[in-house]
Parts: structure tokens; sequence; C-alpha cells
């Protein structure tokens, strides 16, 4: 039986990926708020809905065997989930530095910019794009 399932599954991704270990995570606490939480008849369509159409891509990416588009799907999925991540490090970092500083956006490149409260009425210069604007902090 083993040699079976080796035999079937040669060629195929069967990646434990990032993607899929969220895709079954996802599943997962979806299932189990399904159970707890008592939803409306829509909603609890919806979520069933939306736990087998992922369990169906979760099947359809391990038994695939076009690993190299597979491949592609998790690292763009990792690139995506790697600038949330950095976005959320930013805010908190913004977060604990916010008595300190104000937080500026450039008009010209939307970079984020970090000036020292208590300085009044300043001009600020991005040294990104170059543009200059006044700020007060």
């Amino acid at each position: 039986m083993r040699e079976k399932l080796a035999r079937f599954m040669a060629g195929r991704y069967g990646g434990n990926d990032l993607l899929n270990k969220t895709l079954m995570i996802t599943i997962f606490v979806l299932i189990i708020l399904q159970i707890i939480l008592p939803f409306g008849a829509i909603l609890d369509l919806v979520l069933s809905l939306l736990v087998w159409g992922m369990l169906i891509l979760y099947t359809f990416r391990i038994f695939s065997r076009n690993t190299s588009k597979r491949v592609a799907e998790n690292y763009a999925y990792w690139t995506w989930a790697q600038k949330v991540k950095r976005s959320f490090t930013g805010r908190r970092e913004m977060f604990k530095q916010r008595k300190d500083y104000r937080f500026f956006r450039c008009p010209g490149c939307k970079n984020m910019l970090r000036i020292p409260r208590g300085k009044g009425k300043v001009k600020v210069h991005c040294r990104q794009c170059g543009h200059s604007f006044d700020a007060k902090t």
C-alpha cells in the first residue's frame, strides 16, 4: 500500500508550504468558529462554502503536477505576507515612538517621515524624492 501511494504521489507537488499551512489553519479556525458561534443561516452557508472552497484548493495544490506553478503561488503569497508583517511591525514601532516623534507622509512619494515633537512649525525635506513641505510638530 505504501508503494502504491508513493507511486501515485511521484511527480506531484504534495508540498507542505506556507500557503498550504495557512489554508489548513484558516479552515480549522473557520470550522471551530462555525461550531462555537451561533451564526444565522445565510452566514453559516457562506462560511461552509468558504471552508469547502479552501479545502478543495488545498487538495488541488497537494495533488497538482504543475510544481513550478505551485512554487510561484507560494512565493507570491510569501511576499504578500512579508509586506503585511512589515506593515504591522512599522505600525507597532510608530506606536512605541508616538510620544517622542510625529510621523508624516511625504505628499510626493508617500514615504513615512519622522520628526521630533516640540519643534514647532518646521520645513520637512524628504530624502527619497526631495519634496519639501511645512509641518507642525
